[in-house]
């Protein structure tokens, strides 16, 4: 559920990240201009989130089985933190699959050493020959688990800025109660 800015209230957002491979992930928006719950098509995935920078991918998380992973620098430093720098290529054979659901060619990620967290991220954007960077800033541990709760993501054209997205989390809760029927459209619907 998103809580602001005013033109985004009570937008609510709901993915199941299915075990099986072979099932496709469901995604489901609800949009409270038009009242309705909207079924996210799997072939969205590399579209824009809520009009944002951000991908359904980005949100989602990614296939890793489908990329190949080398390290482009094994012993970097970003942000005062020694980090890994890797690249991620498509696999040859799941290329088309990766394109369409992430809409990237490529990508150069920054992981810190020492809480495996993402921290910066360049992404090479197949349309529009756009080049999009990510940051995670804010990190701290919530209940002894590493979270970030500032999300950036910046994309560019021509080497200039485009725009750019900020995500920011508030009161996050893991392993908290939840009832079942949370996870409904239903819910989405009534809100908070």
């Amino acid at each position: 559920f998103f809580l602001s800015p005013a033109d985004v209230r009570n937008t609510a957002y709901m993915n199941f990240d299915w075990d099986d491979a072979s099932r496709e992930d469901d995604s489901w928006l609800y949009l409270p201009a038009l009242q309705k719950v909207k079924r996210v098509a799997a072939g969205d995935k590399s579209g824009s989130f809520m009009g944002s920078d951000f991908t359904y991918s980005d949100i989602n998380g990614i296939e890793i089985e489908n990329w190949n992973y080398t390290f482009a620098k094994e012993n970097g430093v970003y942000d005062g933190h020694e980090v890994w720098i890797i690249q991620g290529l498509p696999k040859p054979e799941a290329k088309a699959k990766v394109q369409e659901e992430t809409g990237y060619l490529k990508s150069l990620m920054w992981i810190r050493k020492d809480n495996f967290m993402l921290v910066k991220g360049k992404y090479w954007v197949k349309e529009g020959r756009k080049i999009k960077y990510f940051k995670a800033e804010d990190i701290k541990k919530v209940d002894n688990i590493w979270t970030a709760h500032k999300l950036t993501m910046v994309t560019t054209a021509n080497g200039k800025v485009d725009h750019s997205s900020v995500l920011k989390f508030s009161n996050v809760v893991y392993n908290g109660p939840v009832a079942d029927d949370a996870f409904t459209t239903r819910r989405m619907e009534r809100g908070l």
